[in-house]
């Protein structure tokens, strides 16, 4: 991808552990998680009423949800991906 610009955002820790668990789950970084909502927002503008009602801290939950990257259900704990990270790395 080119032209990428470097920014600050600024997340409720919550929010911002929720977004790193998700998208190393998913195999993403962070930043292609909030590309992939930003752009379903703008195909589908009328997302933003919907994710406007809801509380602040929901609303990357809510553009995450709406996105079908063939997910599972969500860890609890950062460790357990790391753990089936390796698991999976040296039982090749």
């Amino acid at each position: 991808m080119s032209n990428l610009v470097r920014t600050t955002i600024m997340l409720p820790d919550e929010l911002w552990q929720w977004t790193k668990i998700h998208a190393a789950r998913l195999n993403l970084t962070a930043s292609d998680l909030v590309r992939l909502g930003i752009n379903e927002l703008r195909r589908n503008p009328a997302k933003i009423k919907q994710v406007k009602k809801r509380q602040p801290g929901s609303i990357l939950k809510a553009l995450a949800g709406s996105l079908d990257l063939g997910g599972k259900e969500p860890y609890n704990h950062r460790s357990e991906l790391y753990e089936k990270h390796l698991v999976r790395k040296f039982s090749r």
